[in-house]
C-alpha cells in the first residue's frame, strides 16, 4: 500500500513475485516436492511453469464453463 501511494507500482510487483518464487510456491500443497525443487534451477523454473499453467488452465476453465469447474 505504500509502494503504490508514492507510485512504486513495479517495485511492488517485484517483491510479489520473489514472494511467490520464494515462500508461496513451496508453501502448502507442495511441501512434499521441496527437495526435489531445490535440485537445481531449471527443475524450479519447469516446476513453476506447470503449476502457473495449470492455475491459469483451472481459471478459464471457471471462466467459460463456471458450473462445471
Amino acid at each position: 500500500l505504500v509502494l503504490s501511494f508514492f507510485g512504486y507500482e513495479q517495485l511492488l510487483y517485484v517483491f510479489l513475485i520473489a514472494g511467490f518464487f520464494t515462500i508461496g510456491l513451496s508453501h502448502g500443497a507442495v511441501d512434499h516436492l521441496v527437495n526435489e525443487i531445490n535440485s537445481g534451477y531449471k527443475q524450479l523454473l519447469l516446476f513453476s511453469l506447470k503449476y502457473i499453467a495449470k492455475g491459469a488452465f483451472l481459471g478459464l476453465i471457471w471462466l467459460i464453463l463456471p458450473d462445471l469447474a
